[in-house]
């Protein structure tokens, strides 16, 4: 039954992947992932989707609505203000053409540390970043690799983040956002780091291979903002703080602090505003709304997986292979991440299971918590992701086949090498704060 249970899940995994690269809806794409787990592992139907699938489904909806909610809000203030484009101007202004991929991927990191949505940093970020391309004549395909390096890994993997691949599991383990902070930040920034020495080195060898800057077809180009109605750049910055140290330093809940930066932000940037706030409230909780039903309908999945015979004899087969009990979670979490392309569901599928196992072992929480949010960051950008979609498309309409090398450098492989960074240092100095 283990054998046909294990079978199942591959096929399942295989069948959420195939289906999601031909758009097929995510909440679709696991509910049939279900189906297949149920009759292969021996489950009642109505037990599977009612009890597993659902039970998971409204825990995970009722516990993170509210944090989505207020990340989704900030996320739309900023773009309805053009709070967001003066950010990215004011990087553009500070490096130059010439740096024009640092700039990008700094303005979209920072923005998305302070608690802006990933997909609402691409949107607000790209603009910007076609402009400083344009004028360094840097090819076109190389700026979703930007684009994703600034929003998919350092940022929302870093100590303090807001994002929900630092908050769930420093709120299941109890050690908070700073969990492991030392070496979290060391891991942040070998990423940042490793990350841009690749980028530059892959595209200036395809700069002096000819390429250039190509315009994309099929798609306007954004109307940007005059100066005089942009908000001062650096004012920017103050929601976003806010933020930061609300929830770090005075230990706010996620959800009040970033609600709190919502009214910070709509103080300062009423004027610029383009829309009523009734409609950024609407578009905000529409974003909201698909952000986290995806992600429930993977994390819906997951309990069903936990429930079938093969997620006992698996667990079992990573709790005993050889190497520290960290190599097994960052595993875990990478193969997770992969299976349901959402960083946020491995966290919340492999925390409140396999990472409370580990700290029942006696490996520190905050050990624990940064390998599982290092860990979740790397295998989410395989090529079926709904992110990765999203920003190939609106990071100037580049194709799978232009594009997606660069992402997999930058969020697979270079925040794969930091997770395994952090299993070392974790396990030779596992006390490290």
């Amino acid at each position: 039954m283990e054998i046909i249970s294990v079978i199942g899940v591959a096929i399942a995994v295989v069948l959420i992947i195939i289906l999601v690269m031909k758009d097929v809806p995510i909440l679709l794409t696991g509910l049939l992932g279900v189906l297949i787990l149920a009759l292969t592992g021996g489950l009642n139907l109505y037990d599977a989707f009612i009890t597993s699938y659902m039970g998971m489904y409204a825990s995970y909806f009722g516990k993170y609505f509210l944090m989505f909610l207020t990340g989704a809000l900030l996320g739309k203030i900023y773009e309805s203000t053009g709070a967001a484009e003066s950010i990215a101007v004011l990087f553009g202004r500070l490096f130059g053409p010439k740096w024009a991929p640092l700039a990008t991927v700094l303005s979209a990191g920072l923005m998305c540390y302070g608690g802006v949505s990933l997909f609402v940093v691409a949107f607000a970020v790209y603009p910007i970043a076609a402009k400083l391309y344009r004028e360094a004549n840097l090819p076109r395909r190389f700026i979703p690799g930007a684009l994703c390096l600034g929003t998919g890994s350092f940022a929302i993997n870093s100590p303090g983040s807001p994002q929900i691949h630092n908050i769930v599991p420093g709120t299941i383990l109890g050690d908070g956002p700073m969990g492991g902070m030392v070496f979290g930040f060391v891991c942040s920034g070998f990423i940042l780091v490793v990350g841009m020495i690749w980028y530059y080195a892959v595209m200036n060898k395809a700069v002096k291979n000819g390429e250039g800057w190509t315009e994309p077809t099929g798609m306007e180009e954004q109307p940007s903002r005059t100066a005089d109605n942009l908000p001062n750049s650096w004012l920017c910055f103050v929601p976003l703080v806010a933020v930061v140290v609300l929830l770090n330093v005075v230990g706010l809940p996620v959800e009040v602090a970033t609600l709190i930066g919502c009214i910070l932000a709509l103080i300062l940037f009423y004027k610029y505003q383009d829309e009523k706030l009734l409609g950024i409230f609407s578009k905000g909780t529409e974003g909201a709304l698909l952000a986290i039903t995806a992600s429930c309908a993977m994390v819906g999945f997951g309990g069903v997986l936990t429930a079938v015979p093969a997620y006992n004899f698996l667990i079992e087969a990573l709790l005993n292979m050889p190497g520290p009990p960290l190599l097994s979670v960052a595993i875990t979490t990478t193969l997770v991440s992969g299976i349901t392309a959402s960083g946020s569901s491995a966290v919340s599928i492999v925390t409140p299971i396999l990472g409370e196992q580990v700290l029942a072992l006696g490996v520190p929480a905050g050990a624990i918590h940064r390998v599982i949010t290092l860990s979740s960051c790397g295998m989410d950008t395989m090529p079926h992701a709904g992110y990765v979609a999203t920003t190939l498309k609106v990071g100037g309409q580049v194709s799978h086949k232009e594009g997606y090398g660069m992402i997999f450098r930058m969020t697979v492989i270079v925040t794969s090498m930091a997770a395994l960074l952090a299993v070392v240092l974790f396990t030779i100095f596992p006390n490290m704060p």
